[in-house]
């Protein structure tokens, strides 16, 4: 388990900080198996934020001072987490046709899908019973 989450938030910020720049030496394939990893134990609560309006979303230091999260936050800090190290990434808000279900997830190099299922790496074509209602390019999130 990540004890990161139980660090105070300046300690977690440094931790985040650390953990972004261990990245920036590895291939892209271990940075996402990585980031899904270090993700994968935070703590979840009820809805953090609201999947439609991004003018409300924490900054990622906000995201990780503050250590409210929901599986949608979590595609967040994955993304900038990611972003933060020069990954192209982008937020999509995808609509499970099929479930019903309203989910943020990662996109990676218009390749690989964060998020979808919760602590795995996919490929693209886990979407194809989903729309896509929104797409956030992470780099326009940033204020």
């Amino acid at each position: 388990m990540n004890i990161v989450w139980q660090l105070n938030p300046d300690d977690r910020l440094k931790e985040w900080r650390s953990f972004r720049n261990d990245l920036k030496t590895l291939t892209l394939q271990k940075q996402l198996e990585e980031v899904v990893s270090w993700w994968k134990f935070t703590p979840l609560g009820s809805n953090q934020l609201d999947i439609y309006d991004n003018t409300d979303w924490d900054d990622p230091w906000e995201l990780l001072y503050k250590g409210n999260f929901d599986e949608n936050s979590v595609a967040l800090g994955m993304a900038y987490s990611l972003h933060l190290i020069g990954v192209d990434t982008e937020i999509l808000l995808v609509q499970n046709r099929q479930e019903h279900t309203l989910n943020l997830i990662v996109l990676v190099d218009e390749l690989y899908i964060l998020n979808y299922t919760y602590g795995s790496i996919d490929k693209v074509d886990v979407l194809k019973d989903c729309e896509i209602l929104q797409r956030w390019p992470t780099k326009n999130l940033l204020k």
